[in-house]
């Protein structure tokens, strides 16, 4: 039940912050602000693409899904 708890902030930290930054990025589309969001874009969509091939195994590991909050918080 936990775990779910932590998927779902999850999901809401790697989504809704992003894309309200992305959008005030794009109003003012410089390089300098834009490059930031594209790496963590990229580094997410990497993460992303491990946790559901090669690292599936990971999620029978206990305080996984906060960790993984975690990781995703500090990007």
């Amino acid at each position: 039940m936990l775990s779910a708890l932590a998927d779902l902030l999850t999901l809401l930290a790697t989504t809704l912050f992003p894309l309200f930054a992305s959008y005030k990025a794009l109003k003012a589309p410089t390089l300098e602000s834009l490059a930031p969001w594209l790496t963590f874009y990229a580094t997410v969509s990497v993460i992303f693409l491990l946790e559901s091939t090669v690292l599936y195994p990971l999620k029978y590991v206990p305080f996984y899904a906060w960790i993984r909050l975690g990781l995703h918080l500090y990007l």
